[in-house]
């Protein structure tokens, strides 16, 4: 838990040395979606967990990437109600865990939790085309 946390600050850290935000969010968003996967057919195929935890801390990693650059690019989006879209951000990330945690929980917990993560991946990836199509970061 620890080395994901980490990973998810090293992300964080290392977004700011970027060039740009537009390439920041476009390794982001392609790095988590292929952690995904590989994620994905580690738990579905019964890969051990030395094949699994090095997925999940780069996973991390393309996270903490992302959210830097997407709550700062939202925030410069909504600057005059940065309040507002701070409180935005933070009850979507509640919601959407609200909504996950029981689904990643339903049949088979390495098919449904391979699921989910799968779609939030898928979510996050398409998100990122809609923010990078209608403004250049």
């Amino acid at each position: 838990f620890a080395l994901n946390a980490l990973a998810i600050g090293i992300g964080a850290a290392v977004s700011l040395k970027f060039s740009s935000q537009k390439k920041c969010l476009k390794i982001s968003c392609a790095g988590m979606l292929l952690c995904s996967l590989l994620i994905t057919l580690t738990l579905n195929c019964g890969g051990p967990i030395w094949c699994f935890e090095p997925l999940l801390v780069v996973l991390c990693f393309m996270m903490g990437l992302s959210f830097t650059v997407a709550t700062a690019a939202a925030m410069d989006a909504a600057r005059a109600n940065a309040g507002t879209a701070s409180a935005i951000l933070g009850t979507g990330g509640f919601l959407f865990g609200s909504i996950v945690s029981p689904l990643s929980g339903l049949g088979n917990l390495m098919v449904s939790a391979s699921i989910c993560l799968l779609i939030g991946a898928l979510g996050a990836a398409y998100f990122a085309r809609l923010a990078l199509k209608n403004k250049d970061l």
